[in-house]
């Protein structure tokens, strides 16, 4: 797929290399956010609906949300969402020396990223309990 941006704008551009400006998108970018959605869901092959303005809107209005969108001649050709994790500085602050994190054992790049950052894995067993 290959979206046209129908209004791309450099926010806070991260890197211009071969033609390729990398943006991260602010919250004046909302069509170009879900340009970028629909184009990762394309590649990816991953079925989802289209983002709506307002949900767009407010995921681009969280500090703790990045998207970033490589275009290229006003058309968007890559993007990269990412969300920081506060929970371990939250933690600490607390008095907590562990925070507990879920993957899902089929999910090799959520496994790959957690064990890049911790120092051992804990061995345990999770069951889903339904309501009532």
């Amino acid at each position: 797929m290959t979206a046209g941006c129908v209004r791309c704008r450099r926010v806070t551009s991260v890197e211009q290399s071969a033609g390729v400006d990398v943006t991260r998108l602010g919250i004046d970018d909302v069509d170009v956010v879900i340009l970028t959605f629909a184009l990762m869901t394309d590649v990816f092959e991953t079925p989802a609906d289209v983002l709506t303005e307002t949900y767009a809107s407010e995921l681009l209005g969280r500090a703790e949300f990045w998207a970033l969108a490589a275009v290229v001649d006003d058309r968007v050709v890559g993007g990269l969402t990412a969300h920081e994790l506060p929970m371990t500085t939250l933690a600490a602050e607390r008095g907590n020396d562990a925070t507990f994190v879920l993957a899902d054992n089929g999910d090799e790049h959520a496994l790959a990223f957690y064990r890049a950052l911790v120092r051992e894995l804990s061995d345990v067993t999770m069951f889903d309990l339904p309501p009532g």
